[in-house]
């Protein structure tokens, strides 16, 4: 992830500006095993703070864990 930050910031760097355009970014959380209620509003924070990006956030839904299976019936003989 701090390598999409760094070549984000890099970019935005190097790209020359276009009429003061701001580059829309979206940061996708939610899920994986990452804290990512921690690490989003520092990503936020960090690409709004430069000036040159306008940032969205979209929260996944956390999927409800699914009904375990149900025990096979015994057959009657």
């Amino acid at each position: 992830m701090r390598f999409a930050v760094a070549a984000l910031i890099t970019m935005s760097i190097v790209a020359p500006a276009v009429a003061d355009e701001k580059i829309k970014v979206l940061i996708v959380d939610g899920q994986n095993n990452h804290d990512w209620r921690s690490t989003t509003p520092i990503l936020l924070q960090a690409l709004e703070g430069c000036g040159r990006f306008t940032v969205a956030v979209a929260t996944s839904p956390q999927i409800p864990s699914l009904p375990k299976p149900a025990k096979p019936k015994k057959e009657r003989a």
